[in-house]
């Protein structure tokens, strides 16, 4: 079953998330955000390093917001050698409160995306779980405790409940002047925003300087007192009127706050995504370079593991048995989850969903609930318990006796894994987020250069050699007459220099920097020039010592 998490039941499921957290085995997580890329020019690139992606990514992400955030929750019973998930949909949505109004672009193509995955855009408008990054409350806590957040309340409040809070006042000032001493008039407030309510305990003891307000269930009592008693009800308060504010505009990002404080292991598909936007919502600002980035994210999260890149290196140890088609987080989940993805090895564990109220989906149609947020995350964990199993197995070595294996051992098993997050058509196949960079597994450029000596097209070039690779390639300029191409595997780059070993046109070669480069191509030009000079001078003097 799924829970599904608003602003008006989250208080109420807070703790229940919280004990789930503490004692779970690992963490799936996945995000749907408003947009993916802001700009066509930072579209992803078979040239891209790890580095050059993130700055890329970087550039996209802060200008997108979260919408929906998907938490699975995995338990272990080895008694029973069963995992159970407890799956939880948040709808989310920025906070605007004083000086935090959050901006962000919406991309038409992720919503058309979203829209046809039945995506209820209303409950984000509507029902959205606020949020704000640390920075964002510090800022609200500062002026809170300077007592300067007053200056933006026309900010803080829709128009409808600044009627409300000066109708109020003007209600208090009618009663006020004849009421005896101890006399209390009531508002009832319902189940209106604390920001509401904050900003009416504020307003009315601000304007009002003998009474004091009291926060009932459903309603706020403001009753007329001495000075003395207002000074002990203020004593007694404290901060918890600002405390309880804070509380409840940090929303989502309390929960942000347990997955880096509890430090278990955060499983996802493909979800450097989901961490930069994680990172940038919910805690800070991104970094300007990829090298604080890396050092800061493995701070707050030291177990990551990504079940795209694993199921790359589980499938090439799979390479003589039949296996899943692509990696795609269903394609991967159905094999899985079939009789013959079980069968990969002994003593497979069960794998469940919490039978707890919420949205009923069984494990075998999960699938059919592909791009919501809480599914996917419930997938990508479930990939992760198959695939660590049939490692954890594989582990013990030939002629060992299976058995069920315990979680620190499936966990353990993915140890090589650890840190390794999937990058989509880069150089790289992935970043190493808790040490040095991986080499590069791409091919080597290839060197396009035109023999007619005319100006290269790229795009006429990336269309030429296209149907000689078994993928996109990506083409960039090199010189007015020569261009750089990136090939996603050696049998591309083999298949596209031999198509064009005789062409009039073009002449297509691996890359070699000392030869191709731009600033070897200027020295090789200035070599035969002072070589001819050379010559034509020997020449000269051999005429006249002749004559």
């Amino acid at each position: 079953m799924l829970r599904e998490i608003v602003k008006t039941n989250y208080k109420d499921n807070y703790q229940l998330i919280e004990t789930s957290l503490k004692k779970a085995a690992f963490i799936a997580i996945d995000a749907e955000f408003s947009g993916l890329v802001s700009h066509s020019k930072l579209k992803n690139s078979l040239f891209d390093s790890a580095a050059e992606r993130y700055l890329k990514l970087k550039c996209s992400i802060e200008q997108f917001t979260i919408f929906q955030f998907g938490l699975s929750i995995f338990h272990y019973d080895r008694d029973s050698n069963k995992y159970v998930a407890d799956v939880y949909s948040f709808h989310t949505f920025p906070c605007s409160f004083g000086p935090v109004d959050n901006r962000f672009l919406c991309q038409a193509s992720s919503w058309e995306f979203l829209r046809a995955h039945k995506f209820n855009f209303n409950k984000v408008a509507y029902e959205g779980v606020p949020f704000l990054s640390n920075d964002q409350e510090h800022e609200i806590r500062r002026q809170l405790k300077d007592e300067t957040m007053f200056a933006n309340v026309e900010r803080s409040l829709s128009y409808q409940d600044e009627d409300v809070l000066q109708a109020q006042c003007s209600r208090v000032s009618q009663w006020l002047p004849t009421a005896p001493v101890d006399d209390s008039i009531y508002i009832n407030i319902g189940d209106s925003e604390y920001c509401l309510r904050y900003f009416l305990h504020k307003e009315i003891r601000s304007k009002f300087k003998d009474v004091w307000t009291f926060q009932l269930p459903s309603k706020i009592q403001v009753q007329k007192l001495k000075r003395e008693e207002i000074r002990k009800a203020k004593e007694l308060e404290g901060d918890r009127l600002d405390l309880e504010l804070i509380d409840s505009i940090t929303g989502f990002a309390k929960i942000f706050k347990l997955l880096v404080a509890l430090k278990k292991p955060l499983i996802g598909h493909n979800l450097l995504l989901d961490l930069m936007i994680l990172y940038n919502q919910m805690y800070q600002q991104l970094p300007s370079t990829y090298k604080v980035f890396k050092k800061e994210l493995n701070a707050l999260f030291p177990s990551i593991m990504d079940t795209k890149f694993i199921s790359y290196r589980v499938k090439d140890i799979l390479r003589n048995q039949d296996c899943w088609s692509d990696n795609r987080l269903d394609t991967l989940y159905m094999f899985l989850n079939s009789a013959r993805g079980k069968a990969l090895a002994s003593f497979s564990p069960a794998i469940e969903v919490t039978d707890k109220g919420g949205a009923s989906c069984s494990v075998e149609n999960v699938e059919s609930h592909l791009h919501e947020a809480a599914w996917d995350a419930f997938m990508s964990g479930h990939c992760f318990i198959r695939m660590a199993h049939y490692l954890a197995i594989r582990r013990l070595g030939e002629g060992a006796l299976p058995r069920p294996m315990s979680r620190v051992e499936h966990v353990a098993a993915m140890t090589e894994f650890r840190n390794c997050v999937n990058i989509i058509r880069g150089s790289v196949s992935h970043m190493n987020i808790g040490g040095p960079e991986p080499p590069s597994n791409r091919p080597r450029l290839l060197y396009v250069v035109r023999l007619d000596n005319n100006s290269i097209n790229l795009s006429q070039v990336a269309a030429m050699l296209a149907p000689h690779s078994s993928g996109s390639v990506d083409v960039k300029a090199h010189t007015r007459i020569s261009a750089l191409v990136a090939v996603p595997n050696q049998n591309s780059a083999r298949s596209i220099i031999k198509a064009f070993v005789k062409d009039r046109e073009y002449n297509v070669v691996n890359y070699f920097y000392p030869l191709h480069s731009s600033v070897a191509t200027f020295l090789w030009g200035g070599l035969i020039f002072s070589g001819s000079f050379i010559v034509t001078a020997a020449l000269v003097m051999h005429i006249r010592k002749s004559n």
